[in-house]
Protein backbone atom coordinates (compact mmCIF):
# COMPACT_ATOMS: atom_id res chain seq x y z
CA UNK A 1 0.00 0.00 0.00
CA UNK A 2 2.59 4.94 1.60
CA UNK A 3 5.41 9.95 2.35
CA UNK A 4 5.80 13.45 2.15
CA UNK A 5 9.23 13.67 0.60
CA UNK A 6 9.09 17.41 -0.07
CA UNK A 7 5.89 18.92 1.30
CA UNK A 8 7.02 22.51 0.87
CA UNK A 9 7.81 22.14 -2.83
CA UNK A 10 4.57 20.41 -3.68
CA UNK A 11 2.56 22.86 -1.57
CA UNK A 12 4.10 25.82 -3.43
CA UNK A 13 3.41 24.28 -6.83
CA UNK A 14 -0.25 23.85 -6.03
CA UNK A 15 -0.69 26.87 -3.76
CA UNK A 16 -3.40 28.22 -6.03
CA UNK A 17 -5.44 25.08 -5.62
CA UNK A 18 -5.21 23.57 -2.12
CA UNK A 19 -7.83 20.96 -2.88
CA UNK A 20 -5.78 19.53 -5.74
CA UNK A 21 -2.60 19.70 -3.68
CA UNK A 22 -4.20 17.69 -0.90
CA UNK A 23 -5.52 15.07 -3.28
CA UNK A 24 -2.19 14.49 -4.98
CA UNK A 25 -0.29 14.39 -1.72
CA UNK A 26 -2.67 11.86 -0.22
CA UNK A 27 -2.32 9.63 -3.22
CA UNK A 28 1.45 9.97 -3.06
CA UNK A 29 1.88 9.08 0.59
CA UNK A 30 -0.59 6.21 0.45
CA UNK A 31 0.61 4.42 -2.65
CA UNK A 32 4.34 4.78 -2.00
CA UNK A 33 4.06 1.80 0.31
CA UNK A 34 3.18 -0.50 -2.52
CA UNK A 35 6.46 0.50 -4.18
CA UNK A 36 8.68 0.59 -1.15
CA UNK A 37 7.69 -2.42 0.89
CA UNK A 38 5.92 -5.67 1.32
CA UNK A 39 2.40 -5.17 2.70
CA UNK A 40 1.86 -5.91 6.39
CA UNK A 41 -1.89 -6.32 6.46
CA UNK A 42 -2.75 -8.86 9.16
CA UNK A 43 -6.11 -9.60 7.60
CA UNK A 44 -4.82 -10.87 4.29
CA UNK A 45 -2.08 -13.25 3.02
CA UNK A 46 1.38 -11.94 2.07
CA UNK A 47 2.49 -10.95 -1.43
CA UNK A 48 2.98 -13.47 -4.23
CA UNK A 49 6.26 -14.87 -5.57
CA UNK A 50 8.22 -12.99 -8.22
CA UNK A 51 9.85 -14.06 -11.46
CA UNK A 52 13.36 -13.70 -10.12
CA UNK A 53 13.67 -15.65 -6.91
CA UNK A 54 10.59 -17.74 -6.17
CA UNK A 55 10.53 -20.11 -9.10
CA UNK A 56 9.79 -23.40 -7.37
CA UNK A 57 7.20 -24.57 -4.86
CA UNK A 58 7.33 -27.58 -2.61
CA UNK A 59 5.26 -30.44 -3.97
CA UNK A 60 3.68 -31.03 -0.57
CA UNK A 61 2.47 -27.46 -0.41
CA UNK A 62 2.21 -25.76 -3.81
CA UNK A 63 1.35 -22.43 -2.18
CA UNK A 64 4.59 -22.19 -0.23
CA UNK A 65 7.51 -20.35 -1.85
CA UNK A 66 10.76 -22.31 -1.81
CA UNK A 67 12.98 -19.24 -1.41
CA UNK A 68 11.70 -16.55 0.99
CA UNK A 69 13.16 -13.06 0.77
CA UNK A 70 15.76 -12.36 3.47
CA UNK A 71 16.06 -8.73 4.55
CA UNK A 72 18.62 -7.38 7.01
CA UNK A 73 17.26 -5.08 9.73
CA UNK A 74 18.65 -3.75 12.98
CA UNK A 75 16.81 -6.58 14.74
CA UNK A 76 18.54 -9.16 12.53
CA UNK A 77 17.62 -10.99 9.35
CA UNK A 78 13.91 -11.12 8.62
CA UNK A 79 12.40 -13.65 6.22
CA UNK A 80 9.50 -12.41 4.10
CA UNK A 81 7.52 -15.37 2.84
CA UNK A 82 4.74 -14.55 0.36
CA UNK A 83 2.17 -17.18 1.27
CA UNK A 84 -0.34 -16.98 -1.56
CA UNK A 85 -2.05 -18.92 -4.28
CA UNK A 86 0.72 -19.92 -6.67
CA UNK A 87 0.89 -18.75 -10.27
CA UNK A 88 2.94 -19.96 -13.19
CA UNK A 89 6.47 -18.55 -13.14
CA UNK A 90 6.38 -17.72 -16.82
CA UNK A 91 3.06 -15.93 -16.52
CA UNK A 92 3.15 -12.80 -18.65
CA UNK A 93 1.36 -9.93 -16.94
CA UNK A 94 -0.39 -7.46 -19.17
CA UNK A 95 1.38 -4.13 -19.01
CA UNK A 96 0.26 -2.11 -22.02
CA UNK A 97 1.64 1.11 -20.52
CA UNK A 98 5.13 -0.22 -19.84
CA UNK A 99 6.61 2.33 -22.24
CA UNK A 100 5.27 5.03 -19.92
CA UNK A 101 5.57 3.21 -16.61
CA UNK A 102 9.29 2.43 -16.83
CA UNK A 103 10.69 5.98 -16.98
CA UNK A 104 8.33 7.08 -14.24
CA UNK A 105 9.40 4.12 -12.11
CA UNK A 106 13.06 5.08 -12.58
CA UNK A 107 12.30 8.58 -11.37
CA UNK A 108 10.41 7.23 -8.34
CA UNK A 109 13.21 4.80 -7.58
CA UNK A 110 15.69 7.66 -7.37
CA UNK A 111 13.42 9.59 -5.00
CA UNK A 112 12.80 6.58 -2.76
CA UNK A 113 16.47 5.65 -2.42
CA UNK A 114 17.66 9.21 -1.83
CA UNK A 115 14.84 10.58 0.31
CA UNK A 116 12.21 8.08 1.46
CA UNK A 117 14.56 5.41 2.81
CA UNK A 118 16.95 7.75 4.70
CA UNK A 119 14.06 9.64 6.28
CA UNK A 120 12.35 6.40 7.31
CA UNK A 121 15.54 5.01 8.83
CA UNK A 122 16.05 8.16 10.90
CA UNK A 123 12.43 8.13 12.04
CA UNK A 124 12.60 4.50 13.19
CA UNK A 125 15.99 5.00 14.84
CA UNK A 126 15.34 8.15 16.85
CA UNK A 127 11.65 8.02 17.83
CA UNK A 128 10.73 5.97 20.95
CA UNK A 129 8.55 2.88 20.57
CA UNK A 130 6.02 4.31 23.05
CA UNK A 131 5.65 7.44 20.95
CA UNK A 132 5.11 5.50 17.72
CA UNK A 133 2.57 3.25 19.45
CA UNK A 134 0.54 6.26 20.57
CA UNK A 135 0.68 7.75 17.07
CA UNK A 136 -0.50 4.44 15.56
CA UNK A 137 -3.40 4.27 18.00
CA UNK A 138 -4.41 7.85 17.25
CA UNK A 139 -4.50 7.42 13.49
CA UNK A 140 -6.16 3.99 13.66
CA UNK A 141 -8.92 5.57 15.70
CA UNK A 142 -9.36 8.31 13.09
CA UNK A 143 -9.86 5.62 10.45
CA UNK A 144 -12.69 3.91 12.32
CA UNK A 145 -15.56 6.04 10.90
CA UNK A 146 -14.48 5.17 7.34
CA UNK A 147 -14.09 1.53 8.37
CA UNK A 148 -17.66 1.55 9.67
CA UNK A 149 -19.01 3.10 6.47
CA UNK A 150 -17.17 0.65 4.22
CA UNK A 151 -18.26 -2.35 6.27
CA UNK A 152 -21.84 -1.12 6.02
CA UNK A 153 -21.59 -1.00 2.21
CA UNK A 154 -20.04 -4.46 2.31
CA UNK A 155 -23.16 -5.60 4.22
CA UNK A 156 -21.00 -6.52 7.20
CA UNK A 157 -23.19 -5.02 9.89
CA UNK A 158 -21.39 -6.64 12.81
CA UNK A 159 -18.00 -5.30 11.74
CA UNK A 160 -19.47 -1.87 11.07
CA UNK A 161 -20.88 -1.76 14.59
CA UNK A 162 -17.56 -2.88 16.06
CA UNK A 163 -15.75 -0.05 14.29
CA UNK A 164 -18.22 2.50 15.64
CA UNK A 165 -17.93 1.06 19.14
CA UNK A 166 -14.15 1.23 18.99
CA UNK A 167 -14.28 4.83 17.83
CA UNK A 168 -16.55 5.91 20.68
CA UNK A 169 -14.57 4.05 23.35
CA UNK A 170 -11.10 5.09 22.23
CA UNK A 171 -12.06 8.70 21.53
CA UNK A 172 -13.41 9.12 25.07
CA UNK A 173 -11.76 6.68 27.47
CA UNK A 174 -8.68 6.40 25.26
CA UNK A 175 -8.08 10.17 25.22
CA UNK A 176 -8.74 10.94 21.55
CA UNK A 177 -7.41 7.56 20.48
CA UNK A 178 -3.93 7.81 22.00
CA UNK A 179 -4.71 4.61 23.91
CA UNK A 180 -6.67 1.52 22.90
CA UNK A 181 -9.00 0.48 25.75
CA UNK A 182 -11.40 -0.99 23.17
CA UNK A 183 -8.88 -3.78 22.62
CA UNK A 184 -7.21 -3.96 26.03
CA UNK A 185 -10.31 -3.66 28.22
CA UNK A 186 -13.30 -4.60 26.05
CA UNK A 187 -11.58 -7.07 23.69
CA UNK A 188 -12.94 -5.35 20.58
CA UNK A 189 -10.13 -5.96 18.11
CA UNK A 190 -9.22 -3.52 15.35
CA UNK A 191 -10.22 -4.67 11.88
CA UNK A 192 -9.26 -2.52 8.92
CA UNK A 193 -10.97 -2.13 5.56
CA UNK A 194 -11.21 0.49 2.80
CA UNK A 195 -13.14 1.59 -0.25
CA UNK A 196 -11.00 -0.62 -2.48
CA UNK A 197 -12.18 -3.70 -0.59
CA UNK A 198 -15.74 -2.44 -0.81
CA UNK A 199 -15.45 -2.17 -4.59
CA UNK A 200 -13.91 -5.65 -4.67
CA UNK A 201 -16.95 -6.99 -2.83
CA UNK A 202 -19.07 -5.70 -5.73
CA UNK A 203 -16.68 -7.34 -8.22
CA UNK A 204 -15.35 -4.08 -9.66
CA UNK A 205 -12.28 -4.87 -11.77
CA UNK A 206 -8.93 -3.34 -10.80
CA UNK A 207 -8.24 -1.90 -14.24
CA UNK A 208 -4.80 -1.43 -15.77
CA UNK A 209 -1.48 -1.32 -13.96
CA UNK A 210 -0.04 2.17 -13.84
CA UNK A 211 3.00 3.90 -12.33
CA UNK A 212 2.48 7.55 -11.48
CA UNK A 213 5.14 10.17 -10.66
CA UNK A 214 5.83 10.01 -6.92
CA UNK A 215 2.47 8.28 -6.40
CA UNK A 216 4.04 4.98 -7.39
CA UNK A 217 2.36 1.85 -8.66
CA UNK A 218 -1.38 1.53 -8.43
CA UNK A 219 -4.44 0.63 -10.47
CA UNK A 220 -7.62 2.43 -11.36
CA UNK A 221 -9.75 0.93 -8.60
CA UNK A 222 -7.23 1.32 -5.80
CA UNK A 223 -6.22 4.79 -6.95
CA UNK A 224 -9.84 5.93 -6.85
CA UNK A 225 -10.19 4.47 -3.36
CA UNK A 226 -7.08 6.29 -2.14
CA UNK A 227 -8.19 9.69 -3.39
CA UNK A 228 -11.82 9.30 -2.31
CA UNK A 229 -10.94 8.26 1.23
CA UNK A 230 -8.33 10.99 1.45
CA UNK A 231 -10.98 13.60 0.68
CA UNK A 232 -13.47 11.96 3.08
CA UNK A 233 -10.97 11.59 5.93
CA UNK A 234 -12.46 12.77 9.26
CA UNK A 235 -9.55 15.14 9.86
CA UNK A 236 -10.79 17.26 6.94
CA UNK A 237 -13.96 18.05 8.87
CA UNK A 238 -12.19 19.09 12.08
CA UNK A 239 -9.02 20.78 10.82
CA UNK A 240 -8.47 23.47 8.20
CA UNK A 241 -5.89 23.33 5.42
CA UNK A 242 -2.97 23.18 5.24
CA UNK A 243 -2.87 21.52 8.68
CA UNK A 244 -5.20 18.71 7.56
CA UNK A 245 -2.83 17.98 4.66
CA UNK A 246 0.19 17.86 6.95
CA UNK A 247 -1.54 15.54 9.42
CA UNK A 248 -2.62 13.07 6.74
CA UNK A 249 0.83 13.19 5.14
CA UNK A 250 2.46 12.35 8.45
CA UNK A 251 -0.08 9.56 9.04
CA UNK A 252 0.91 7.77 5.85
CA UNK A 253 4.60 8.33 6.46
CA UNK A 254 4.27 6.87 9.95
CA UNK A 255 2.37 3.91 8.50
CA UNK A 256 5.00 2.85 5.98
CA UNK A 257 8.25 3.91 7.63
CA UNK A 258 8.84 0.52 9.35
CA UNK A 259 8.75 -1.34 6.02
CA UNK A 260 10.12 1.39 3.75
CA UNK A 261 13.59 0.81 5.19
CA UNK A 262 13.60 -2.58 3.44
CA UNK A 263 13.22 -1.07 -0.03
CA UNK A 264 16.92 -1.26 -1.02
CA UNK A 265 17.12 -4.95 -0.13
CA UNK A 266 13.90 -5.78 -1.93
CA UNK A 267 15.13 -3.83 -4.94
CA UNK A 268 18.11 -6.20 -5.21
CA UNK A 269 15.90 -9.25 -5.64
CA UNK A 270 15.81 -8.83 -9.41
CA UNK A 271 18.16 -7.38 -12.00
CA UNK A 272 15.13 -5.49 -13.27
CA UNK A 273 13.50 -3.73 -10.25
CA UNK A 274 10.59 -2.57 -12.39
CA UNK A 275 9.64 -6.18 -13.15
CA UNK A 276 10.07 -7.15 -9.51
CA UNK A 277 7.77 -4.48 -8.08
CA UNK A 278 5.29 -4.69 -10.94
CA UNK A 279 4.89 -8.43 -10.43
CA UNK A 280 4.76 -7.97 -6.68
CA UNK A 281 1.85 -5.59 -7.09
CA UNK A 282 -0.05 -7.48 -9.79
CA UNK A 283 0.35 -10.81 -8.02
CA UNK A 284 -1.13 -9.28 -4.89
CA UNK A 285 -4.15 -8.26 -6.96
CA UNK A 286 -4.49 -11.79 -8.34
CA UNK A 287 -4.02 -13.16 -4.83
CA UNK A 288 -6.89 -11.08 -3.52
CA UNK A 289 -9.12 -12.09 -6.42
CA UNK A 290 -8.45 -15.77 -5.80
CA UNK A 291 -8.94 -15.36 -2.06
CA UNK A 292 -12.24 -13.52 -2.43
CA UNK A 293 -13.47 -16.08 -4.93
CA UNK A 294 -12.67 -18.90 -2.52
CA UNK A 295 -14.44 -17.15 0.34
CA UNK A 296 -17.56 -16.58 -1.76
CA UNK A 297 -17.62 -20.22 -2.88
CA UNK A 298 -17.29 -21.43 0.70
CA UNK A 299 -20.01 -19.09 1.90
CA UNK A 300 -22.30 -20.26 -0.87
CA UNK A 301 -21.65 -23.90 -0.05
CA UNK A 302 -22.27 -23.25 3.63
CA UNK A 303 -25.53 -21.48 2.86
CA UNK A 304 -26.66 -24.38 0.67
CA UNK A 305 -25.82 -26.89 3.40
CA UNK A 306 -27.73 -24.87 6.00
CA UNK A 307 -30.71 -24.66 3.67
CA UNK A 308 -30.67 -28.42 3.09
CA UNK A 309 -30.51 -29.09 6.81
CA UNK A 310 -33.43 -26.74 7.41
CA UNK A 311 -35.51 -28.61 4.85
Amino acid sequence: MFISLDVTTIKNIFASNQRLSRTLMLGMVFTLASCSSMPDDDNQPEQAKTQANTSQYESANPNKPAHPLRVKTKEGVVELEPLVVSYEEEQDFKDPLEWLNRPIFNFNDFVYRNALVPISKGYMEYTPDLFREGVSNFFSNLDEPLNAINYAFQLEGKDSGRSLARFLINTTIGIFGLFDPATNWFEIEYKDTNLNQTLVSYEVDYGAFLVLPILGQTDLRNGFSTLAEGLAHPINFTTDNPDALYIQTYEKFHEIAPTAVNYPELRKQNDDPYIFFRNLYLQSVLRDQAYNKTVKERNREQAEQEQQQAE
